[in-house]
């Protein structure tokens, strides 16, 4: 297997800067799912990266056994992230022999009910806490969210009940008072989607608090400002109110998604001529994830005018000329 990714037969003139189409970005995510499930040997084995001895990164040796659960499901969901696109262009796509769909349905379930070697633990069963665990929740759920035909219409009623029972346990449970708010806004979304009893009000509380960190112009103060305000807010923002908000709390997505348009004015100061992204803040391992910001602008309602494509005539310029218009 080749060490790097090649971009073969670019497109720069459909894609100037890069020659990447998307069939390319179709391409390098197959390319980095085939390095993920390298450590993947039998299908029955779940997703799960090598510590590298000596470092920092969890679980320790002296860790609890939820520490390594937490580990293995935080592997599962990151994967996914990838797998779901996949998924949802070819249904019947392989890696290293191992059928995408198939796999993360038979772990997921496996992780979201007991008796597995490999089962999540649930809230009650840990101490009063927060644990990485709101955050996959709540990526997964976001991703459900963006891309509903992925997993949830192929299980059984009663494999949909035991996994919403699980993401219900987790998505009503404690936060932390910054970003964290989304990820159980997202799980949350998602059950009452489903047509799943949730606590509105704490939906709804979790949801202003999330207003009220907007400090203007489309940045987010939490404990700092950081790269969070696109990589969460704008993110995780703009995907739940086409998936959820706009039906639901049309006035919260408005007010959300004004803030959101506002930061897209300025966008373009993220990144250096040559693309590069300052290390900044406690989100310097998150940098490069602001470029999620170009994706979810081409469904963001207020800069799309509606429904109906860009229709505002507005561009974001660079020294290399429009990024998009």
């Amino acid at each position: 297997m080749k060490n790097t990714f090649e971009v073969e037969k670019p497109d720069f003139n459909l894609s100037p800067l890069t020659g990447m189409t998307r069939q390319h970005y179709i391409d390098c995510a197959k390319y980095i799912l085939e390095r993920a499930f390298n450590h993947v040997e039998l299908f029955e084995q779940p997703i799960v990266f090598p510590v590298i001895p000596g470092s920092k990164s969890y679980p320790q040796p002296s860790d609890p056994p939820w520490r390594t659960r937490s580990h293995e499901f935080e592997a599962l969901e990151r994967t996914f992230n990838l797998a779901a696109p996949l998924i949802h262009i070819d249904p019947e796509i392989s890696v290293n022999g191992i059928p995408l769909r198939d796999y993360y349905l038979h772990h997921f379930y496996r992780a979201l009910t007991p008796g597995n070697p490999n089962s999540v633990p649930m809230p009650e069963e840990l101490p009063d806490a927060t644990y990485q665990f709101t955050c996959e929740f709540g990526g997964w759920t976001k991703t459900m969210l963006l891309m509903p035909d992925v997993l949830w219409p192929h299980w059984t009623k009663q494999q949909q009940d035991q996994v919403a029972a699980a993401i219900s346990k987790w998505a009503h449970h404690r936060t932390t008072q910054n970003n964290w708010r989304l990820f159980n806004i997202c799980a949350l979304s998602w059950l009452k989607l489903k047509g799943y009893a949730i606590d509105d009000e704490l939906l709804k509380s979790h949801l202003l608090w999330i207003a009220s960190y907007h400090a203007g112009n489309g940045w987010y103060l939490e404990q700092s400002y950081n790269y969070y305000t696109i990589s969460l807010f704008v993110v995780y923002g703009t995907i739940w109110c086409r998936a959820f908000g706009d039906q639901h709390y049309p006035e919260i997505a408005s007010i959300l998604e004004k803030s959101f348009d506002e930061l897209f004015e300025t966008y373009p100061n993220f990144f250096g001529r040559d693309g590069y992204i300052n290390m900044w803040a406690r989100s310097i391992c998150y940098r490069l994830w602001i470029s999620g910001g170009f994706p979810v602008s081409f469904i963001n309602r207020l800069i799309r005018g509606g429904q109906g494509g860009f229709v505002r005539g507005r561009s974001f310029n660079s020294p290399h000329g429009k990024i998009f218009s």
